[in-house]
């Protein structure tokens, strides 16, 4: 698997930084071994997406910001892994079949509050729809605490639902023209339940601090997937 991408960024504040426009654009191309349901390698496949976006960031009061960005992306080419199968009506396992080509809209909107008892909350909502019949909508909050100057912790929800693929099936027929089973691409529901503990070490010098942070949390969707997830990070701030 071989991935090369390109992209252009550009900015504008005004009312001394009280409002922030933003544009950008991203080419991606991906170049990567076809394999067959079977597990053999049966040459080379391709896509490549291209994606725009637009935001605005804005400060409502002193202790409020807020934020909505837009996003467009077209992608062409071999959409799948090429090795996921589909069960068949008449029995047996066949190849996905999907579309050569898939536009996807995003809108995402974001708020963050300072607290007075010296915490934060941050709302996200977002809202995605593609021609493939996808249409899914995410909401999720944060509650982080600050304990001491060096110590703080977190907690957050996110509930997720989504349409399905409208060829999205777990039995085609074999004259099927598209198939999928791809259970990320089937209706469902999902919700995440995590919290962390992050812890900033001070140090002298240019490196101001050690990072230091511990998450976990746990996800659950309809179409029987369950996830426990532990993270670890170590790093430095300057």
């Amino acid at each position: 698997f071989r991935s090369w991408d390109s992209g252009l960024a550009i900015r504008q504040s005004y009312a001394d930084d009280a409002t922030v426009v933003a544009a950008s654009a991203l080419a991606v191309f991906d170049w990567f071994d076809r394999f067959n349901i079977y597990g053999h390698r049966v040459g080379h496949a391709d896509r490549n997406g291209t994606t725009g976006s637009l935001g605005l960031t804005q400060v409502l009061t002193p202790t409020t910001l807020a934020s909505i960005n837009y996003g467009f992306t077209v992608q062409e080419g071999t959409m799948g892994n090429t090795w996921n199968s589909v069960p068949l009506a008449t029995g047996g396992r066949g190849p996905e079949l999907l579309p050569a080509e898939r536009l996807r809209h995003a809108l995402v909107g974001r708020a963050a509050q300072w607290l007075p008892w010296d915490g934060a909350l941050r709302l996200y909502y977002r809202f995605y729809a593609d021609d493939w019949g996808i249409v899914a909508h995410s909401v999720e909050g944060q509650l982080m605490q600050r304990l001491t100057p060096e110590l703080y912790v977190g907690g957050y929800y996110r509930f997720h639902t989504q349409t399905g693929a409208r060829f999205f099936t777990t039995l085609a027929p074999l004259d099927a023209t598209l198939r999928v089973a791809d259970s990320d691409l089937a209706p469902l529901d999902s919700e995440t339940l995590g919290g962390k503990i992050v812890l900033d070490l001070p140090l002298t010098g240019e490196i101001r601090a050690l990072h230091l942070e511990l998450a976990c949390e746990r996800y659950v969707r309809t179409n029987d997937l369950h996830m426990n997830i532990v993270s670890w990070a170590t790093g430095f701030r300057f």
